[in-house]
């Protein structure tokens, strides 16, 4: 007889506003969504293995503003919040970047903002797992997805790469 998975969560911080993704989380029905208040990461997956994933969530023109701006309004936010990521969710911690729709022109150059956003996201891709996403709806696709599945972690190149087992039942 074959063990039966645990059915997958994705417990989202009560803080996060991101409605597109949270309904379409809701609208599969195969993956538990619960809240979660405090501490670090927009999302946690709790996938089939039971293993713990923190999610960091950021819109491009969100990440620029917490990259570039000054710490006594919120800036350089983002390198305290994926270290504590990182902390917290030892080798399970994801950098989620959504990728632009729109740049304001009161932003300036947008050549500038998708470099910066870019180097940083680079930077980051060799301490932890990095992904872009297209739009809400492709980050709900992800999120089930690595919730779905069951995960193999591997250390090769620039830093790490996650391998999802596709033949894992859903």
């Amino acid at each position: 007889m074959k063990e039966k998975l645990p059915k997958p969560k994705i417990l989202v911080d009560t803080r996060e506003h991101q409605m597109k993704v949270i309904n379409a989380l809701k609208e599969d029905g195969s993956v538990e969504i619960g809240s979660k208040s405090g501490g670090p990461a927009d999302y946690v997956i709790v996938d089939r293995a039971g293993n713990e994933w923190g999610i960091e969530r950021k819109s491009f023109l969100d990440a620029y503003s917490s990259i570039i701006g000054k710490e006594a309004s919120g800036g350089h936010r983002i390198y305290g919040q994926l270290a504590e990521l990182i902390e917290r969710y030892d080798g399970r911690a994801i950098f989620l970047l959504e990728a632009p729709k729109y740049f304001r022109k009161e932003l300036g150059n947008p050549y500038i903002i998708i470099q910066s956003v870019y180097t940083f996201f680079s930077e980051r891709s060799l301490v932890m797992p990095c992904m872009i996403t297209r739009d809400e709806r492709h980050t709900a696709y992800l999120l089930l997805k690595l919730a779905k599945s069951i995960h193999v972690m591997e250390f090769r190149g620039r830093g790490y790469r996650i391998s999802v087992d596709t033949k894992s039942k859903r």
